[in-house]
């Protein structure tokens, strides 16, 4: 997907999109997260940009709990901003973490992220100006989507498949079943029983 500020100009690949009310985020690789305006699909309207990354900053990865919007890529480590005001979002936090952040889902006052070769990481966001990494897990794979249902975190885990994380303790994910049938796993969505 392409995404641009204004029908004249080219901004870059987009990535990711997250909804909330009358705005899409759109996690738009080396050109920060562009916010639209799309209380007329038809005729979405560009409000908002975020650039603020690192050199190099690279964001593949948006996702929206409540007024603020997580943000992550493969060199930009977790930014969090407050989009009380989505024309002007403010910058709230961000750390780099450990492995390259490659989807996040928010459950509760936790953030899942997928990070990469470093696995399953777990951070408490209840204070978003100061999140915390409180849990850990990996299993020597390239954890590269993740979802979660009630108190289990699914991990779509690359070359080695599906895992199953019992995370009723967020500080102690347990590995409680794995699944492999070739191929390999970019990402994961629950619904019911499957």
């Amino acid at each position: 997907m392409w995404a641009t500020r204004d029908t004249n100009t080219f901004a870059a690949w987009t990535y990711c999109v997250a909804v909330s009310s009358n705005y899409a985020y759109a996690a738009n690789y080396n050109d920060g997260l562009l916010i639209y305006n799309v209380s007329d699909p038809t005729n979405p309207i560009n409000v908002g940009h975020i650039t603020n990354a690192p050199p190099g900053g690279l964001v593949d990865h948006v996702t929206i709990s409540g007024h603020y919007v997580y943000l992550a890529g493969p060199t930009y480590g977790l930014r969090i901003y407050d989009i009380s005001n989505p024309a002007n979002p403010v910058f709230v936090s961000h750390t780099y973490g450990a492995g390259t952040m490659r989807s996040l889902e928010v459950s509760n006052n936790y953030l899942y992220a997928a990070s990469g070769g470093d696995g399953l990481r777990i951070y408490d966001i209840s204070n978003p100006a100061n999140p915390t990494n409180i849990g850990y897990a990996t299993n020597g794979s390239y954890a590269e989507g993740v979802t979660v249902s009630g108190s289990y975190v699914y991990l779509a885990n690359g070359y080695d498949g599906l895992r199953v994380y019992d995370v009723s303790n967020p500080n102690n994910p347990i590995d409680s079943s794995h699944i492999f049938e070739g191929g390999a796993a970019w990402h994961v969505a629950v619904a019911s029983n499957y």
